[in-house]
């Protein structure tokens, strides 16, 4: 059940449990800003597309290199966003 807490119904868990949690939440969102590359915000798949880059870099005995795992993530988003407006227009 705690995989899945969000879609637990209340009335299974207990309040102080449900206030901590939100106080754990809250706590962490102020402290962590957002982080950004080439001034840009990197949101979940962008951080997702940096890794696999960085992993196949390594992976084929290569050194991982900024500028072109950041081609990657903009290459992904790209694509992402074409994905989105074919849906979008269809």
């Amino acid at each position: 059940m705690l995989q899945q807490l969000e879609k637990a119904p209340d009335d299974l868990v207990r309040p102080e449990f449900k206030k901590q949690i939100e106080m754990l939440r809250s706590k962490a969102l102020r402290k962590v800003s957002a982080k950004q590359m080439k001034g840009k915000t990197i949101n979940g798949p962008m951080l997702v597309e940096l890794a696999k880059s960085y992993i196949q870099a390594l992976n084929s005995g290569k050194v991982p290199t900024i500028d072109l795992a950041w081609d990657n993530v903009q290459a992904a988003e790209l694509n992402r966003a074409l994905q989105e407006a074919l849906r979008a227009h269809q």
